[in-house]
C-alpha cells in the first residue's frame, strides 16, 4: 500500500513538473553555492510574503507576472495584524517573480539566496528544505516583487535541502 501511495505521488510530481514548465520562459536546474555567476548584476528585490496561492489554483502558477489581471487569477491576500504595512504591487513598475512548488504533503521552506541578471537572463538561485510529511496538502511557494526588466528568460537555480 505504501509503495503504490508513494509511486502516485512520485508519478504526480513528475507530470507535473513536466507539464507545467515553459522553457521559453523559465527552467530549474540544481546548483551549489558556488554557481552564482560572476560577470552578472545583482536585481534588488522583495518578498511578497502576505499573497496565498487561491484554493481554485489546479496548475502552476506562471513564473513570471506582469499584470494585475493575471495576479489576481492566483494569488488572494492575507489580512494579518502586521499585514497593512505592506505596500500593494504597482504591475506599472513592478513585476512578480514566483518559484511554485506545486502541492505537497510535506513541511517545506523556500529560501531566496540571489537574483541576478546575465544580460537578457535573470537568475533566480533558491533553496528548498523539505521537512517531514503532514497530514494535509500545502501549496509552497517564493514570491518576489522587482523591478519592470526587459529579461526574456528566468531561470531558476535550485539547492534541494532534507530537514534535519
Amino acid at each position: 500500500m505504501k509503495r503504490s501511495i508513494f509511486s502516485l505521488l512520485l508519478i504526480c510530481l513528475s507530470l507535473q513538473l513536466s507539464a507545467c514548465s515553459n522553457p521559453k520562459s523559465s527552467s530549474t536546474t540544481e546548483y551549489n553555492s558556488d554557481t552564482l555567476i560572476k560577470n552578472s548584476v545583482e536585481i534588488p528585490y522583495y518578498q511578497g510574503k502576505v499573497y496565498f496561492i487561491k484554493n481554485t489554483v489546479k496548475n502552476q502558477v506562471p513564473a513570471r507576472i506582469k499584470s494585475q489581471s493575471v495576479f489576481n487569477q492566483y494569488f488572494g491576500y492575507a489580512y494579518t495584524a502586521s499585514s497593512w504595512k505592506n505596500r500593494a504591487i504597482d504591475f506599472e513598475k513592478e513585476e512578480v517573480l514566483v518559484y511554485d512548488a506545486g502541492v505537497v504533503q510535506r513541511s517545506m521552506e523556500i529560501t531566496p539566496v540571489a537574483l541576478r541578471q546575465d544580460g537578457r537572463t535573470l537568475h533566480l538561485f533558491l533553496k528548498v528544505k523539505s521537512g517531514a510529511a503532514i497530514n494535509y496538502s500545502i501549496h509552497p511557494f517564493l514570491m518576489l516583487i522587482i523591478d519592470k526588466n526587459k529579461a526574456d528568460k528566468l531561470i531558476f537555480h535550485v539547492q534541494q535541502e532534507k530537514a534535519k
